[in-house]
């Protein structure tokens, strides 16, 4: 049994530097270079590698790593790449799902990267289950750590339209068809005719998904729904409160119970988010309480005011009422900075058919 076992792990290894190599000559041969990626799932390298212009892409998979040990393939890829030079390589990871080995990379002088849905993930209807076509890439950081300096933070940081008006205006564009179709992360929304079972004006918390990253990294504090709601109701005792789980809550049943269910006491509504748009919700303007949702920053550009209890990328600029300090973002910027430095720049759109990175306009 012990012989199998040693066998099975030595062929491993075997494979392991072949498919380094191999991979290796090809992009020596397309002259681009190497994306290797740590415990990325199929469908994401291709994403990766068509927003990094068709270089050549390759996954370590997370059971590798279980197999032959984190510290073996660590020394194994350190090895094999020094013997590609010249070909330029370079380490990813999709969200938090490399076990540490990104900082590992960087120590040992290697650039290495996080990649993450980008901020319109699809243009499906109800796109909560399609694959995302778009991707955020950051060489420190991704964008919802709150703790940390990102790529990001710095775009938005040194990016001031008022100097810029050709990109002021194309931005403004961008917006503007942002709202006429009724575009969210996760899809166009449908006109819908609804009655509101509540008076306007109404104050609307906005659900996430508890046990996400962006709640791990980017709230210190608030990490339940229910405890922003109860902040929420202890701020505006008298306000008309209004819930919208997060969609992907309502999919999983066994989360209405924790994600749900304990929101109640705190709120006088709570509305399904299949039946009621988000984008109809905010063109009433109802002030929003967030922890760190994108919907927030959807919220800004329909004009609404929104409070944050966490620490999300368009917090601390002087647009949001903000329960966290941001020492690093010491400069004032407007919805349109913003847009152009998150949705213009930081995101790529990718044209997977074609292969291809395409403008947000164009989208």
């Amino acid at each position: 049994m012990s012989y199998s076992l040693s066998v099975k792990c030595n062929s491993r290894k075997f494979r392991l530097k072949r498919s380094i190599a191999k991979a290796g000559r090809s992009a020596a041969r397309r002259n681009t270079a190497l994306v290797i990626g740590i415990g990325v799932q199929s469908q994401e390298l291709r994403l990766i590698a068509v927003a990094e212009n068709n270089k050549v892409a390759i996954n370590i998979k997370s059971a590798w790593l279980s197999y032959l040990g984190e510290d073996y393939v660590f020394e194994t890829l350190c090895a094999s790449v020094q013997r590609l030079k010249p070909v330029a390589v370079e380490f990813c990871a999709w969200g938090y799902r490399d076990k540490g080995m990104l900082e590992r990379f960087r120590e040992r002088g290697f650039p290495a990267s996080r990649y993450e849905d980008g901020f319109i993930r699809t243009l499906q209807s109800h796109g909560i289950r399609e694959q995302g076509y778009s991707v955020v890439r950051d060489s420190r950081d991704l964008y919802f750590h709150y703790a940390h300096p990102t790529d990001l933070e710095a775009l938005i940081a040194g990016n001031d339209l008022a100097t810029q008006p050709g990109n002021l205006a194309r931005t403004q564009a961008a917006i503007d068809l942002f709202k006429q179709r009724r575009i969210t992360k996760f899809g166009i929304e449908p006109s819908g005719d609804f009655d509101l079972p509540f008076a306007d004006p109404f104050l609307l918390v906005i659900g996430q998904v508890e046990h996400d990253q962006s709640i791990h990294h980017g709230s210190p504090h608030v990490k339940t729904n229910a405890r922003l709601a109860e902040i929420a109701r202890a701020e505006n005792p008298g306000a008309t409160i209004v819930y919208k789980p997060h969609p992907q809550v309502l999919i999983r049943p066994e989360l209405v119970a924790s994600h749900v269910d304990p929101v109640r006491p705190h709120v006088d509504h709570v509305l399904d988010s299949r039946n009621v748009a988000l984008t109809d919700l905010l063109a009433l303007r109802p002030h929003l309480y967030t922890i760190t949702s994108g919907a927030g920053f959807e919220a800004l550009i329909y004009g609404c005011k929104v409070t944050t209890l966490g620490g999300p990328y368009y917090a601390g600029w002087g647009l949001t009422d903000d329960r966290l300090d941001f020492p690093r973002r010491t400069v004032r910027r407007t919805v349109q900075d913003i847009f152009w430095s998150a949705y213009m720049n930081y995101t790529r759109f990718c044209d997977l058919e074609r292969g291809t990175v395409v403008p947000v306009i164009d989208v």
